[in-house]
């Protein structure tokens, strides 16, 4: 055995020590919330199960005592995670994974498990964490940028995904036909592209939408390139005079041969990130 295995072997025996201390502070457990927990993680690895159900528990049963989470919530949740755990490899079953990954996994999830999207993505990642070909490719900052998601941000960033995979390398979301000079560009939703905005999205506040926006670009998963350069002639005419004279310095009259305003790109974070939680187990 390396160092290395060693070394994980011993954080994930603290690990469980942990979460089995957690779980005999406390007082009762819910039988319908032991009864979930058995259907979902059945694994058969004694070691691994022991681990992965302290976790939950340690986790969930506060909120289900207290009817904070339902209990058809966290049947879904078992029925996502047994469908995905099924199309796993036995041999690929590592009975030991990063102790670390698995509660922050958990502690995210027991807080967003209402929301489809987040959950799956948090089910996607425990399977990763488990698996010995997937288990490297968690980092520790996917558990935060899950925390710092709305589930509107999640499908959002999504959709944007497959348009990017499918314009080979970026999505134009200004819709220029729409564009007014007189507007201040920071709003751009008011100018946003509907080709990619889901159904589910339109009849939401453009405040909120362009909050959501700016969030996927704090997170560093979506790049807005809303400073670049456009190649159109007939596009660039509409904006020449309001907004090039105004953000790009003299000597740059060639920008129209460059680039693309307005345009998304899915930055290697981001591509890293949504592989990682979507990845599809069959």
């Amino acid at each position: 055995m390396s160092n290395d295995e060693t070394a994980d072997n011993n954080l994930f025996s603290e690990g469980l020590l942990f979460a089995k201390t957690k779980v005999k502070m406390l007082n009762t457990i819910s039988n319908g919330l032991v009864d979930i927990m058995n259907d979902a993680f059945n694994i058969g690895l004694p070691v691994l199960q022991e681990f992965i159900k302290a976790v939950f528990i340690y986790h969930f049963e506060p909120y289900y005592k207290y009817n904070i989470i339902k209990e058809e919530e966290l049947k879904q949740f078992a029925k996502d995670f047994t469908e995905k755990y099924k199309n796993i490899p036995e041999a690929k079953v590592i009975d030991t994974p990063n102790a670390g990954h698995v509660m922050q996994i958990f502690s995210g999830l027991s807080q967003t498990i209402t929301q489809q999207e987040l959950r799956l993505a948090y089910t996607n990642l425990l399977c990763n964490a488990i698996h010995s070909d997937y288990k490297e490719t968690i980092h520790p900052c996917y558990m935060e940028i899950l925390k710092n998601l709305s589930n509107i941000e999640l499908i959002m960033l999504l959709h944007f995904y497959k348009q990017f995979k499918k314009e080979g390398g970026g999505f134009t979301i200004i819709d220029f036909a729409k564009y007014n000079p007189d507007d201040s560009f920071n709003s751009y939703f008011s100018n946003f592209n509907e080709a990619y905005l889901l159904d589910e999205l339109k009849s939401l506040p453009i405040d909120l939408l362009q909050t959501s926006f700016d969030n996927l670009v704090r997170l560093n998963i979506v790049g807005f390139m809303n400073y670049a350069k456009i190649n159109d002639e007939k596009e660039y005419k509409k904006i020449e005079t309001s907004f090039f004279e105004n953000n790009f310095h003299k000597g740059d009259e060639d920008i129209r041969s460059r680039g693309n305003l307005g345009a998304g790109i899915i930055t290697e974070l981001g591509k890293n990130f949504i592989q990682t939680c979507s990845r599809d187990f069959n």
